[in-house]
Formats: C-alpha cells, sequence, structure tokens
C-alpha cells in the first residue's frame, strides 16, 4: 500500500491557555519525542503558574509513503492526536 500526502509538511502548535483563579491542569506535565523514517513528532503540556503551556510539532517527511514507513506515521499522528485527549482542566 502506498500512501500518498500533498507534500512534505511541518506543522507547529506553541499555545499558552491563561486559567482563572482555582483552575489547573489535572495530569501532571508530558513530554514525548520521537522520530522515524516517514514522520517525527514532539510534544509537551505543562502548567506554569496559571497558564497552560503546549508546544506540539508533528513532521510528515514524505509526499509519498512505503509499507515501512507507516509505523513511523502512525505513531506520530496519534502522540500529537494523545494531546487532546490528556488536556484536561478542573477547578
Amino acid at each position: 500500500m502506498v500512501l500518498k500526502t500533498p507534500a512534505p509538511v511541518w506543522w507547529n502548535w506553541d499555545e499558552t491557555i491563561q486559567l482563572p483563579s482555582g483552575y489547573r491542569l489535572i495530569n501532571g506535565p508530558k513530554e514525548d519525542t520521537m522520530q522515524g523514517t516517514g514522520a517525527d513528532f514532539e510534544g509537551s503540556l505543562l502548567q506554569k503558574g496559571n497558564r497552560v503551556v503546549l508546544h506540539n510539532r508533528l513532521a510528515l517527511k514524505k509526499r509519498v509513503y512505503e509499507a515501512s514507513d507507516w509505523d513511523s506515521f502512525r505513531k506520530a499522528v496519534e502522540a500529537h492526536k494523545a494531546y487532546g485527549d490528556y488536556l484536561v482542566i478542573k477547578k
């Protein structure tokens, strides 16, 4: 199977969320780094005072992916998506 993407693509997200007084990030800090033939990912999420700081970088390295690239492609995309589930804020 061959997967085609528009071109090598890099996405960078750096976001800061200001929390109201008394709110906090439920989960502890999270940090991931992975590199592969098809894709790379690095991400971090942590609370600094009343701010939540998110960093994500997803690099899809190729335009055409061979079967041997699929594992790193899948793992990088799944790691990126997992940050949406990890970000839970509670009062």
